[in-house]
């Protein structure tokens, strides 16, 4: 079962794969998330691409590219040497927190057919 995503001439595939982790010499459930070609892929585990998605979804566009006009047009006036970005830090523990409450540990059913 492959998952197909199009808009405008461009391709997003997911499809269900079996992830091996060398650290953990494990396998897990996960997908291969591929853009526009076959060549341009990832794979992820289901822990992973929830993560993804959580951070797709909370991301705040409209902020993020009113703040790149802002920018764009102070290194117009000062010049691009004279510019200092206000210094933005990321709480991690916080980010963490947001991960934990939104991702509950949930069981999830082994979808994935056995290969042996």
């Amino acid at each position: 079962m492959m998952i197909r995503f199009l808009c405008n001439n461009k391709n997003i595939l997911l499809r269900p794969i079996i992830v091996w982790d060398e650290e953990q010499e494990s396998e897990f459930e996960g997908i291969c998330f591929m853009i526009n070609k076959i060549d341009n892929y990832c794979n992820l585990t289901i822990e992973e691409a929830e993560y993804l998605y959580y951070i797709l979804d909370t991301i705040n566009l409209i902020d993020i590219s009113k703040s790149m006009l802002e920018i764009s047009m102070l290194s117009k006036h000062m010049g691009a040497r004279k510019l200092e970005l206000p210094k933005q830090t990321i709480n991690e523990r916080q980010v963490q927190e947001d991960i934990t409450t939104n991702f509950s540990t949930k069981k999830i059913e082994d979808t994935i057919p056995d290969l042996k």
